[in-house]
């Protein structure tokens, strides 16, 4: 399993690997504080998406292929547009101490309560 790992990280410090639901790209957040974006089957770094440190999370958007999710010991959660290259959200986790409420509409509201 580290081999796999070290084979979509520049270094050996990989925290977390997440597959596309599209088969075609792999995120994955490290040590050196940043997530990037995976080309699965060349293995070639297509973008990398800065943190202040260490980025514990990374996760496509299921419903929008386009969005991966980043998270950090930086106490942030950031939202990229993965095929743009664009930070499109950007959300401070310290600015909410008592965690982040995000209600998804259309329908039935969830509501999903994230504590840093």
């Amino acid at each position: 399993m580290l081999r796999a790992h070290k084979a979509f990280t520049p270094n050996n410090e990989c925290f977390f690997i997440f597959l596309d639901v599209s088969n075609e790209y792999i995120a994955s957040g490290a040590e050196d504080k940043h997530g990037c974006l995976w080309d699965r089957h060349y293995g070639a770094c297509l973008a990398r998406f800065p943190h202040t440190d260490v980025v514990n999370s990374v996760a496509f958007n299921p419903k929008d292929r386009d969005m991966l999710v980043t998270t950090s010991d930086d106490n942030t959660i950031k939202v990229w547009r993965s095929r743009a290259k664009v930070k499109s959200l950007g959300l401070d986790a310290a600015d909410f101490p008592k965690g982040i409420e995000l209600r998804e509409g259309g329908g039935k509201t969830q509501n999903k309560r994230f504590k840093h």
